[in-house]
């Protein structure tokens, strides 16, 4: 008997939603964070919050409008790329909501974050909790009206990683996750992210700018339903981000990102490009546009963030292209201490 139709559209409708098409457990391809949703959904580069779903590397290299000892405050931007400078000791944590409203619905995505950084390793944690809405029906094969109670859907997943600091040039991570998807019949799932990034400074119109560049894989694992095992789609990841200092105490960002999803198991080749802009204002005021193009899922996004002595808000939304798929808006809060 065909009784979950009417959940398969609900189902195929969160998966485009939220980037991963036709892919299963669209949770691994959600928004990370409202600074990565407000850039293009670009999660490579100097992204400073959400490590562990962004770059966990990035915490090498945060600045002194993260840092909060005296010590770091202090510094400017060349001693975090010198010689001197392994990595930062400090401990950061972040939590966001992402509103996702579908079909007249509207679903939350909760992300939560931590990171312990000392010496020239990073210790990271994350969790996430998607809400998918409820049925208590469904169509049969003949299209006839059937009961099934009250029953709610939801997926999540719990994170583990470890970054390290080689140089002042390389740096490496790997991140383990698991995952749940709730349906009628449940979807359980393994994968491993692995990545490393080369940062670096230049000069360009007498003004020192500050790069990262890397190259990831996601999604190396297997996922599992009614007894049967099959393999996630792995995901090349190529990308970066570029700091130009424009003026005292001001700055833009440029940040790119393009993936590549390889065709395993049931899964076809499908690739997507990411880039977005952010400027800051005196070294506390964020302005962030952005743009994502790929697998039927066209969109812009805008945000903004204050940084505040150790509090960082950031509220970013994407902008669908497509008639058929919904606005989503997320907003995040980031201590450092």
């Amino acid at each position: 008997m065909k009784k979950h139709m009417s959940l398969f559209i609900i189902m195929l409708s969160i998966a485009f939603q939220i980037d991963a098409q036709t892919r299963v457990l669209p949770i691994f391809e959600s928004p990370t964070s409202p600074t990565s949703l407000s850039l293009g959904n670009v999660r490579m580069g100097d992204l400073k919050n959400s490590f562990i779903y962004n770059n966990p590397t990035a915490g090498f290299m945060l600045t002194k409008e993260l840092a909060s000892s005296n010590d770091l405050s202090s510094m400017d931007n060349n001693y975090f790329l010198s010689k001197n400078y392994t990595s930062p000791r400090f401990k950061t944590a972040d939590y966001s909501l992402g509103i996702l409203p579908m079909n007249g619905d509207t679903h939350l995505l909760h992300t939560l974050t931590a990171g312990y950084y000392t010496n020239k390793s990073g210790f990271l944690i994350g969790g996430r909790y998607l809400s998918m809405g409820s049925i208590d029906s469904w169509l049969d094969e003949d299209m006839n009206n059937q009961t099934l109670g009250k029953k709610r859907f939801f997926s999540y997943t719990v994170d583990l990683g470890y970054t390290y600091c080689l140089n002042d040039k390389f740096s490496f991570y790997s991140t383990l996750s698991y995952a749940r998807e709730k349906l009628v019949n449940n979807i359980d799932a393994y994968r491993l992210n692995i990545g490393g990034y080369y940062n670096g400074k230049n000069y360009l119109i007498g003004r020192q700018v500050n790069y990262s560049l890397g190259v990831a894989v996601d999604n190396v694992g297997m996922y599992s339903y009614s007894k049967k095992s099959k393999a996630l789609a792995p995901d090349l990841k190529l990308g970066g981000s570029l700091l130009i200092p424009t003026s005292e105490n001001q700055s833009m960002g440029l940040f790119i990102e393009e993936n590549m999803y390889m065709p395993v198991s049931d899964n076809k080749f499908a690739s997507s490009f990411s880039a977005g802009v952010d400027y800051t204002l005196l070294s506390k005021y964020s302005l962030r546009i952005g743009g994502h193009t790929g697998e039927h899922d066209d969109f812009l996004s805008a945000g903004f963030g204050i940084k505040y002595k150790i509090f960082d808000l950031n509220f970013g939304a994407k902008f669908a292209l497509d008639q058929d798929l919904d606005n989503i808006y997320m907003v995040g809060l980031g201590i450092g201490l």
